[in-house]
């Protein structure tokens, strides 16, 4: 039970969010957890700070950002980030836009975070996991591509993983780099799908324990020791898939193929997966599940070039009921007069749930 009311940061958009915690930091915004008032689901806010003058009519105006656009257009495939909402402020001069985008959470991170976490308790990944993550990887990106986009930035850090009914599944994430098939000549477009399967193998590799981070490495260069740790249909998947990346395609088909070729034969070595024992493959939710307004003034005070929406509000014992369990309040004098400006006007918002 929560106290009967205690201030926290409110993000007046769509339901109405509460912050959380920063996720990241970046030069032009930022990402943060959030709790939405709707549902009491967690979500993460990522904003960016733009010219206006990208909008140069009603249409952009009222368009989502690039990243959002990717994202809708493979929203029909399951093991993909899920848009939840955007929204975009322009300035009262019209001069800045604020992007904000709303995204489902993968409670578990990314791999990038799993690979840290089993280093550090000393564990070796269990082959069926990895063998399950890998086709899931694999016909996620050839279905990707069947929308007509390459990812192109498909390292560890952009696929997130989400435990839900005993399973953690794999989610691709992160399409700012991403390329429609419009955009590319025949060569570009070829060379970008085998990289994005290529990228998966280094994954592999780094999980496996065949690499570190940001080392790429040969499956001919991995020792006989290490290619003990696991099955011989396991490894002969691995050689078989760079093998595919380290040929140019035919054509995207030809590609498609060979790799269905690789989850073919994974079907083959798999087996049930055992998550005893890995205690980070287990969701955590925050104990707070909104950051008190005095716990969340310094990050406030140190991100204050990104927090450009924000208001204090009063949350009830309520807490997480109807919205009229929320109270707004004036913003406290000593952040108003040193870091707002109430510049923020005109807005455009499109949320699905």
């Amino acid at each position: 039970m929560l106290p009967e009311s205690q201030n926290a940061v409110f993000f007046n958009e769509g339901h109405g969010y509460l912050f959380v915690k920063t996720l990241g930091q970046g030069q032009f915004g930022c990402a943060s957890l959030v709790r939405s008032l709707h549902n009491g689901r967690l979500y993460v806010r990522k904003e960016e700070l733009r010219l206006s003058e990208v909008y140069s009519d009603h249409q952009a105006r009222t368009q989502p950002s690039r990243e959002a656009q990717l994202a809708l257009k493979v929203k029909d495939i399951q093991n993909v980030y899920k848009l939840k909402g955007w929204v975009r402020h322009f300035s009262s001069a019209e001069s800045k836009a604020l992007e904000v985008s709303y995204w489902s959470l993968c409670n578990l991170g990314s791999m990038n975070g799993v690979y840290d976490a089993a280093r550090k308790y000393g564990h070796r990944l269990p082959e069926p996991l990895l063998c399950q993550w890998l086709g899931s990887m694999l016909k996620t990106t050839i279905q990707v591509q069947q929308a007509g986009i390459i990812h192109r930035d498909g390292h560890e850090g952009n696929w997130l993983l989400h435990a839900e009914n005993g399973r953690v599944k794999v989610i691709l994430g992160d399409f700012g780099c991403a390329k429609l098939r419009e955009e590319c000549t025949q060569q570009q477009w070829l060379s970008g799908c085998r990289s994005d399967f290529a990228n998966i193998l280094q994954i592999m590799c780094l999980l496996c324990g065949f690499t570190d981070k940001g080392t790429p490495i040969s499956m001919s260069q991995v020792s006989s020791y290490r290619r003990e740790r696991y099955s011989c249909g396991f490894m002969q998947v691995l050689d078989v898939l760079e093998a595919i990346v380290q040929t140019r395609p035919r054509s995207t088909t030809y590609l498609h193929e060979q790799i269905s070729h690789c989850i073919a034969m994974l079907a083959q070595v798999n087996r049930p997966v055992d998550l005893a024992g890995l205690s980070y493959l287990r969701p955590t939710v925050p104990k707070l599940e909104f950051a008190p307004y005095e716990q969340a003034r310094g990050v406030i005070a140190k991100n204050r070039a990104s927090f450009k929406n924000w208001n204090i509000a009063t949350v009830s014992s309520e807490y997480p009921g109807r919205a009229s369990s929320i109270k707004v309040l004036g913003m406290p004098r000593e952040f108003h007069d040193k870091y707002y400006r109430k510049e923020w006007g005109s807005i455009y918002q499109k949320f699905e749930h």
